[in-house]
C-alpha cells in the first residue's frame, strides 16, 4: 500500500484528501499574557489566580524558544502581567535534566504538572541563569508550563536547560518542543472501510 492509500482523521468519518483541513502546527510554545487584577504575584497559586481572573488578555504569541531577551512587552501599558508559557517538551533519553532560568521577575515552572523551579527574583538577572534545578524525566514528551509575572519593563526571561551528559546550561533549543504530539495507531481501514 501507498501512503496516499489511508487517510487519518479526527472526528471526521467522511475525510478525504480533496478536502482535508490538516495543516502543520505552527511554532512549538504559545503565550498568553494577561493584565493582573490583584497586583504583581509572586507566588504561583496567586499567578494562576491572577491570570484566570483578569478581564483584559493580549494578543497570544507562537515562539519557537522562551529566550525572551528584547521583549518589552511593547503592546503593554503600565501595570501588572502575567505570562503563561505552554509547550510540550522532548526528553531525548532517561535521566537528570537541569533547567535554569534568567529574569528579574517571578517565574514559575512546571513539567507534566508538577512544579519543578520558582525562581529567586529578588536576585534575578536578565542574562545570568540565577535559579537552578535539577529532575529526572523519562525519555519521550512532557508537558511544560511556565508563568511569569512581570511589569512592561520586566517582560525580560529566559529559559534554559542541561540534558544528561551536557555541561553548562544554554537556551532550550527549538528541536526539543514538540509541534505535533506523537501518535499510535489504534486501527487503520482502507478506502473501502475493510480494517
Amino acid at each position: 500500500p501507498q501512503i496516499s492509500d489511508y487517510y487519518i482523521y479526527f472526528g471526521n468519518p467522511d475525510a478525504n484528501a480533496s478536502r482535508s483541513s490538516w495543516r502543520w502546527r505552527q511554532p512549538y510554545i504559545r503565550r498568553f499574557t494577561a493584565r493582573s487584577n490583584i497586583g504583581y504575584p509572586t507566588k504561583s497559586a496567586n499567578a494562576i489566580r491572577a491570570f484566570k481572573s483578569s478581564a483584559r488578555f493580549m494578543r497570544s504569541a507562537y515562539l519557537d524558544q522562551i529566550n525572551q531577551l528584547r521583549w518589552r512587552g511593547s503592546v503593554l501599558g503600565k501595570g501588572s502581567y502575567v505570562s503563561v508559557y505552554e509547550a510540550y517538551l522532548r526528553a531525548e533519553q532517561a535521566g537528570e535534566y537541569g533547567f535554569a532560568i534568567s529574569a528579574i521577575s517571578p517565574v514559575f515552572v512546571s513539567i507534566d504538572h508538577e512544579s519543578v523551579l520558582e525562581s529567586d527574583f529578588r536576585k534575578g538577572s536578565a542574562r545570568s541563569w540565577s535559579s537552578k534545578v535539577k529532575t529526572e524525566l523519562s525519555k519521550g514528551v512532557h508537558y511544560l508550563r511556565v508563568l511569569h509575572s512581570h511589569g512592561k519593563r520586566s517582560a525580560t526571561l529566559r529559559l534554559g536547560w542541561r540534558p544528561p551528559g551536557r555541561s553548562g546550561f544554554f537556551p532550550i533549543p527549538p528541536s526539543a518542543f514538540v509541534r505535533a504530539l506523537p501518535a499510535e495507531e489504534v486501527t487503520f481501514e482502507d478506502q473501502q472501510g475493510a480494517q
